[in-house]
Formats: structure tokens, sequence, C-alpha cells
């Protein structure tokens, strides 16, 4: 990972120990509760379920990926996007 996400990552993570976020709709299905939510590392919001996001990102005419909440891009690399869960099952693993 290039230090520009493990700053982001960390920022996130922290944020998750200090904030209680108020886990939006998810933006695609509209389901209050998303499953396995992922949280945009630029704005720090759930954008959508995991399943939702991997469905929408692999549209065939989805020649950009932008955050559906403050609406920018993702670079190619620089994930836009954070999986809590994801992230909490890596660290498990390297204890």
């Amino acid at each position: 990972m290039t230090d520009e996400l493990h700053a982001a990552v960390f920022l996130l993570k922290n944020s998750f120990e200090t904030v209680k976020f108020d886990d939006s709709a998810c933006h695609i299905c509209l389901e209050s509760q998303p499953t396995e939510p992922l949280y945009c590392l630029q704005c720090l919001r759930v954008i959508g379920c995991k399943s939702c996001m991997r469905e929408w990102i692999q549209t065939p005419k989805r020649l950009m990926v932008k955050c559906l909440n403050c609406q920018r891009k993702s670079f190619g690399r620089f994930p836009l996007f954070f999986s809590k869960r994801v992230d909490e099952k890596k660290a498990e693993k390297t204890e």
C-alpha cells in the first residue's frame, strides 16, 4: 500500500473508534442497513452494500468510478472504497 492509502485507511479506522457513524442507506438498493458497507476513503461516508457496489462497478459502460456521495473520482493507484469488515479480517490473519 502507498503512504497515501495507509493514511486514508488509518484515518478511517481511527474515526470508527472515536466517531459514531450513522450508516446511511445503500445508494443502489436503498436498504436502510447496507450489508458489508463500503466507505469512501475521501468523504468517509457509507456508499453502499459491497455486493451492490461490485455489480455497479462492473457495469459495462462504467468508464470511471465515482463516490455516490461526494462524486470524487477513483484514481488507478488510489482505491476509493474501503470495507471495514475486510480490513478487520486481514488484521486477524496477521496477529
